[in-house]
């Protein structure tokens, strides 16, 4: 069934919004995954603030080049899904990485960090990276071993 032209439009408006606000995008390829898998991953992202969108590939392609980036073809074969992280550059990374170990269907095929296109190895690398509370936890808790060795010196 074919998409009216007033419905581009709205998906093309809203593709543009998301790129706007978000730190981080992934690109993903879903082939071959089940309607409930896809509402399962749908709804452990939002519950990160991670908004997991199908669109047409050109508009998606659109909407990135409204915001200076430039796609390439290899990161938008096949039917692609995106995340949009918008609390943290690395939380779609993470949880897209996470469900692709958990669904063989989903393949990660890039994304985009600070504006800039990164490749599906990069993207798989940062999420390897604790998350922020994680690595603030763990700053904390060397500061305070320092503080107490400091203490325990003095005294």
């Amino acid at each position: 069934m074919a998409v009216s032209k007033a419905k581009k439009v709205e998906d093309l408006a809203k593709l543009k919004d998301q790129f706007s606000r978000a730190k981080g995008v992934v690109f993903a390829k879903y082939s071959g995954m089940g309607v409930n898998d896809i509402q399962t991953l749908r709804r452990a992202l939002r519950e990160n603030n991670v908004d997991y969108k199908v669109a047409k590939k050109t508009l998606v392609t659109l909407a990135a080049k409204e915001h200076g980036i430039e796609l390439p073809k290899d990161v938008m074969e096949g039917p692609i899904g995106v995340a949009f992280g918008y609390d943290d550059e690395i939380v779609a990374a993470q949880k897209m990485a996470e469900f692709a170990k958990k669904f063989e269907a989903i393949q990660l095929m890039g994304g985009v960090m600070e504006g800039r296109v990164i490749d599906a190895k990069m993207v798989n690398q940062l999420a390897s990276i604790p998350s922020r509370e994680v690595l603030l936890a763990k700053f904390m808790g060397g500061f305070v071993r320092v503080m107490n060795a400091y203490q325990e010196k003095r005294a």
